[in-house]
């Protein structure tokens, strides 16, 4: 499976020759976001691009409801277009019965039943799968 670097890099060059400047900008803004912390990470993985890709959508999506709050419906659209890119790159997220489930063995297996502990290591399992929110809620919801 190719890295979702090479993905992006592919990508870009696609639309350098087919002048889509601006999926070709917002990649290029994900590309340096991903080897700035490939830098900062020794043995930078797959699962680490994902972290980043979904920081990424993440920031995007706050960003849009700021927009929307501010009525700046000219940056909501630009918002838009780039959340439905970064979507479409981004692994697909577990459904809330899988996270649920996962997070059910967790606590079964664990000895440590708390809060903190159940959710580090949910996170650890899930990292890139799901929104830390909502497996937030779940575990909170479960312990």
């Amino acid at each position: 499976m190719d890295s979702i670097l090479d993905e992006i890099n592919k990508l870009i060059i696609s639309d350098y020759k087919s002048g889509n400047s601006q999926r070709r900008v917002l990649l290029q803004t994900v590309k340096a976001a991903i080897l700035q912390k490939a830098k900062d990470i020794k043995g930078f993985s797959l699962a680490d691009e994902q972290k980043v890709l979904s920081t990424e959508l993440k920031q995007r999506i706050e960003a849009r409801d700021q927009y929307l709050q501010n009525e700046r419906q000219d940056l909501v659209e630009k918002m838009d277009f780039e959340i439905n890119v970064l979507k479409d790159m981004a692994p697909k997220q577990l459904p809330e019965e899988e996270i649920e489930r996962i997070v059910q063995q967790i606590i079964t297996s664990s000895q440590d039943k708390s809060f903190p502990a159940v959710m580090r290591q949910s996170i650890n399992e899930i990292a890139g799968k799901a929104d830390g929110s909502t497996i937030a809620q779940i575990v909170k919801r479960l312990t």
